[in-house]
This record gives structure tokens, sequence and C-alpha cells, in this order.
């Protein structure tokens, strides 16, 4: 399976047109794991990045990593990567706090954008 398919089907979620919150809530969550995956993924082929044995805290570690790379795009890839983490979060845990169409739609933009960067970065063709 490629990371491009979370962002796929992230994609088909958020242009649901039941009004359901539960679309929007998958469509944050499964985006989030595509760029999580393209830049863990980047990090290891490109920048020498070796995941912690402890699978539990791999996601802080790479938006670590990438965030004291010393390298801009990197930089913004590991701030964006937890800023996105938070609202996963929020989409996941969160229930009583209410997820609106228009800001599932920003975080899925934004998700698109640094998905964009990281394939420019790894030189593969353009996620889907």
């Amino acid at each position: 399976m490629a990371p491009d398919e979370f962002l796929q089907i992230a994609d088909e979620m958020i242009c649901q047109r039941d009004g359901r919150e539960i679309h929007r809530r998958c469509a944050v969550s499964r985006a989030y794991y595509g760029v999580f995956h393209l830049a863990k993924d980047l990090a290891i082929s490109k920048f020498g990045y070796i995941p912690p044995v402890d699978n539990s805290s791999v996601h802080s570690d790479l938006s670590k990593f990438l965030l004291e790379s010393g390298q801009e795009k990197l930089g913004i890839i590991g701030r964006e990567l937890h800023a996105m983490k938070k609202v996963r979060g929020l989409a996941d845990y969160d229930l009583k706090r209410f997820l609106s169409e228009n800001n599932a739609k920003l975080n899925i933009v934004k998700t698109r954008m640094i998905a964009a960067l990281i394939t420019q970065l790894s030189g593969r063709e353009t996620a889907a």
C-alpha cells in the first residue's frame, strides 16, 4: 500500500455531500496518516532518519527530526506534521468538539500542500 492511498480516500470522504461529521473526521485522520507516511519515507530514504524501535513515539520523533534538521523545507514539514497530528487527535478522540466542514477542508488543503512539498523533495511523481 502507498501513502498516497490515504490521501485519495481522504479526498473522497471530504467530498461527501451528506453533511455527516464522520466523513470529515475520517478524512482529517486519513490525510494525516498519508502525510505522516510520506514524511517518514522521505526522512528515511533521503535524510538518514532511523525510526525509534518503540513505535509509540515515532510520530513525535519524526516531527522533531524534521524540525531539527537545519533545513528550512524539512522544518516546515515537521511543524505542519505536528500541527496536523493535533487536529487528527481532535478528529479521532475529541468527539464532543464539533469539526466543521470549513475546518476539515482547510486541513485537507494544508495536507495536500505538505504532501506536494514532500513529493518535490523526494523526487517522486506528484502525490495523487
